[in-house]
């Protein structure tokens, strides 16, 4: 087999190559991860669903696949993944901490690159994030499928991803944000993770 360049997620890896990561949360076709190898915030994607779905702290293994064409603007931290990935262990919310902390969204900055809560699908070229951790200030609330927390002195009420429901810590201290496809010429902010 002859491995590829790809670059992805500001880093340069080899189709093929087999990739760590510590999962944040996702559902059956991706997953917002840390690639253990660079530290990045990645959105690993894969064709084929997982069953079920990897929880918050998994730390798994996957490939990369090929090349698939030219970036999406809605997700520059993009990483495709031939299979999906396999679960290799778990760690501990407060282990996590450590890959958590250096890619936490600098809070001098609108989340996601924007105020409000949604984005015109045509303004966006990959130069800002489509993917977030975020450090919210006091009590996140999660409820009837929105989660209100407060970021730069404004609250903010998002919708929140189903699957992120299922696994809602006690007392959440981070949120993963990501874009939603676009809907009617709109890309909108969603928790996609409670951690």
């Amino acid at each position: 087999m002859v491995a590829m360049a790809v670059t992805v997620a500001g880093h340069t890896s080899l189709a093929g190559a087999e990739v760590q990561l510590l999962v944040l949360g996702g559902g059956r076709r991706w997953c917002a991860a840390i690639h253990l190898g660079t530290g990045a915030l990645v959105s690993a994607r894969w064709s084929e669903p997982s069953d079920p779905p990897l929880a918050p702290f998994t730390l798994a293994r996957g490939l990369m696949a090929p090349d698939q064409g030219g970036a999406d603007p809605i997700r520059p931290e993009d990483v495709a993944l031939a299979v999906p990935p396999e679960p290799v262990g778990r760690t501990s919310r407060r282990r996590a901490e450590r890959w958590l902390r250096p890619v936490l969204h600098p809070d001098r900055e609108h989340l996601l690159g924007f105020p409000g809560p949604a984005v015109p699908y045509w303004t966006l070229s990959g130069a800002r994030p489509s993917l977030a951790v975020v450090a919210p200030l006091g009590e996140v609330r999660v409820a009837r499928g929105q989660c209100r927390f407060r970021w730069r002195k404004v609250e903010h009420a998002l919708p929140v991803l189903p699957q992120a429901l299922d696994t809602v810590p006690h007392r959440p201290r981070r949120l993963v944000v990501t874009l939603s496809p676009p809907r009617d010429g709109h890309c909108y902010k969603l928790v996609a993770a409670l951690l």
